[in-house]
């Protein structure tokens, strides 16, 4: 598609109608102007609960108001807005920090019992299968945390590269409530609701919330033939408590259980010809697709302020998920490989927090408690047009106990000078037991990994005068080994786990008045033994995917962030990241990847975007994104080479009272772009971005 300039493809239809509205809402209200101060923005993901003025982590913020005015309502779709992250691959590494995926730096196939990167609602994490199918929503959420950077003292398993944390609303003690209503292109209806119910005036309340998504899609198949095959429905709830028996917040139990569920696949791939385009969204499956997947998320939190300094905490989370899917492998119109899978999950968490804070120091200690129990399941029929199919099936179990004791400490040593120190003896077992059959051979492999480590962190941060603090930070992150197999050819291999050295130096900007906020941080990490999934010689992508260890890696980079309240009526935020990454010493299967790149890691992303209160009752919201072209899978650079992004989403609305109604819209540019791209059966295939996308909205609030 030739570029076009942003100036022309502005000149749509909906322009008028964003102007008109513009007009109207000018002649409103005058805006008031009085000077005023924001306080500090206060981190909830952050265990000690400190400002974000004063983390030498590299995190990013979107707190309940920015939630309100941006377009999306899932987490993936908003990474963009922070520098060094953004969408990956939906359902193999969707979300990706610092060019590494919550998976793999490259697709790692289908084990999802060892991730690198994990998502929290409130301190509960999300399993990893469940963020393969399902978008972390953001409705009822107040803020949104993107930590950048191995947090593996803090956040234990699987936090390798960071974790994203959303807190949402806790229960009140009033009637308050709304609903959203929207509707855009392809058919696209979302509702939500919230309800907020006291039981007991004080001391009981409960918190509802429900959200429903259904699309027609955006992909046609041209093989069976049926319109529409995408279309998606997902429906959730959550179910929030709040119980203080003392009537304060001395003593307070809170938790909730979230259920979703989904008939809906998490991917669809096209096949790209020279004569089928794969931004004309023609799908040759000659499979009907369909799948089945639910999850839920119990989760309670208890709190017992002992006295002004000290407070205990017990945190306790279990996550199940069941998925059943019904795909065309080779995804062409021939009958080459069709498949049956299953997935199950199970994982409990458990964690005791003992927190002490006054006005200098700032520490907790702490013991964790993992178990997770992972099944896939895969049952296919290869080359069946022929009468006589291939049978391949394959299962993998993996049992993992994880055991931990962590600390973390905050010192004020002077007004200049403060440090902090962090640690975990981190130790899990990890069993797995896969097997292969082929026709009616097979074989099994049963693997028992034991590791014991220590996961440091420590920094030191300098206030230069009021208003500025610079520092440096270093950090160890650690994933297990575990046991990855092959399916058609079927092989098992066994990997080791992997560490990574970060080393980090930032700069915290915060004006008197807290209107400007300027973040910067500059990283190297040393990852060693470093775990990547790749096709093996003559395997098919995506089955004949196995898990290896590179010899040595390397990350360097910087995120630079701000945003400015010039006033009341006017904010504006931008974003820029630079990321370097290098397999130094990569070979396997008879393969050189020395030299090369991680896969989904664009050198350069950069956002800019803010929100103008037109009157008190009207406002207005846009940002435009960018991302450097980068490539999908290893050892297909040139195949799988992915354009660059430049998307553009705004919102314009009018709220009064307690209603609002907006018009929005994404990719407003209208730009192709493909996720993922890679060789299947010597044919290109690939996912494509969403197109543009516009839509009208109203909330209620009582």
């Amino acid at each position: 598609m030739a570029r076009i300039d942003i100036a022309m493809e502005l000149k749509k239809p909906m322009k008028h109608l964003l102007f008109a509205m513009a007009l109207g809402c000018s002649f409103l209200y005058a805006n008031d102007q009085k000077e005023y101060t924001l306080e500090p923005m206060v981190v909830y993901g952050d265990k000690l609960g400190r400002s974000l003025h004063t983390l030498p982590q590299s995190v990013g913020i979107l707190d309940e108001i920015r939630l309100q005015t941006e377009v999306p309502l899932n987490a993936n779709s908003l990474l963009d807005r922070f520098a060094n992250t953004y969408t990956g691959v939906e359902s193999d590494s969707p979300i990706v920090i610092r060019g590494v995926g919550n998976d793999s730096v490259a697709p790692a196939g289908f084990d999802r019992s060892n991730g690198l990167a994990s998502v929290f609602y409130d301190q509960a994490p999300l399993s990893l299968s469940r963020l393969d199918y399902f978008k972390p929503i953001t409705w009822d959420a107040k803020e949104l945390s993107l930590f950048r950077g191995p947090v593996s003292t803090s956040y234990g398993p699987y936090s390798l590269i960071g974790a994203v944390i959303i807190d949402y609303n806790e229960p009140n003690f009033s009637h308050d409530g709304r609903i959203g209503l929207s509707y855009s292109s392809f058919n696209t209806q979302e509702m939500a609701i919230t309800q907020n119910l006291p039981l007991i005036p004080d001391k009981l309340a409960i918190r509802l919330n429900a959200q429903t998504h259904v699309s027609d899609g955006t992909v046609d198949n041209i093989t069976i033939p049926t319109d529409n095959w995408d279309d998606s429905e997902t429906n959730e709830f959550r179910g929030q408590f709040l119980w203080q028996p003392l009537g304060t917040n001395e003593f307070t139990v809170e938790g909730f259980v979230d259920y979703v569920k989904t008939n809906t696949l998490p991917f669809y791939y096209n096949v790209e010809t020279s004569a089928l385009d794969l931004f004309e969204r023609k799908n040759t499956a000659n499979v009907t697709e369909e799948t089945k997947a639910n999850t839920s998320l119990s989760y309670v939190k208890t709190t017992w302020e002992l006295d002004d300094s000290w407070t205990f905490e017990s945190i306790s989370s279990f996550n199940y998920f069941d998925a059943h899917d019904l795909t065309d492998f080779d995804l062409s119109a021939l009958p080459l490989v069709e498949d049956k899978s299953f997935t199950e999950e199970n994982r409990f968490d458990q964690e005791f927090r003992w927190h002490y804070k006054n006005r200098d120091t700032n520490f907790l200690i702490g013991t964790y408690y993992q178990y997770q129990y992972f099944e896939f399941g895969f049952d296919g029929n290869v080359l069946p047009g022929l009468g006589l199919p291939l049978k391949i099936s394959s299962s993998t179990v993996t049992r993992v106990e994880t055991v931990a004791l962590f600390g973390e400490a905050s010192q004020q040593i002077n007004d200049c000078v403060n440090i902090e120190a962090g640690l975990r003896l981190n130790y899990d077992e990890r069993l797995t037991r896969n097997t292969n059959i082929r026709d009616s051979a097979g074989g099994r492999l049963v693997d028992r990994e034991q590791n014991l480590n220590l996961l440091p962190r420590a920094s030191i941060t300098l206030s230069v005068n009021d208003t500025l603090n610079i520092g440096a930070l270093v950090s160890r992150g650690y994933r297990s080994g575990g046991v990855s197999s092959v399916l058609l050819q079927s092989n098992v291999t066994a990997y080791d786990p992997e560490f990574a050295w970060n080393y980090e130096t930032f700069l915290r900007y915060r004006a008197d008045d807290g209107l400007l906020n300027i973040h910067g941080n500059f990283y190297y990490i040393d990852w060693r033994n470093q775990q990547v999934s790749t096709t093996l010689p003559f395997g098919f992508p995506g089955i004949d995917d196995v898990i290896v260890n590179t010899g040595k890696s390397r990350l360097y980079g910087a995120e630079l962030e701000s945003w400015w309240e010039l006033n009341k009526s006017f904010e504006v935020y931008a974003a820029v990241g630079y990321q370097f990454t290098e397999f130094i010493d990569f070979q396997t299967g008879g393969q050189n990847f020395t030299g090369d790149r991680f896969t989904n890691a664009p050198r350069w992303n950069w956002a800019l975007g803010g929100t103008l209160w037109l009157t008190p009752q009207c406002f207005a919201s846009s940002t435009l994104t960018w991302q450097d072209q980068t490539y999908s899978t290893l050892g297909q650079n040139n195949v799988s080479r992915l354009e660059e992004r430049l998307l553009l989403s705004a919102k314009l609305g009018i709220t009064r009272n307690r209603w609002t109604v907006y018009i929005f819209g994404e990719n407003l540019l209208d730009r192709d772009y493909a996720i993922n791209r890679f060789l299947s059966f010597g044919q290109r295939v690939g996912q494509p971005g969403l197109p543009r996308t516009v839509g009208v909205g109203i909330e209620l609030g009582w």
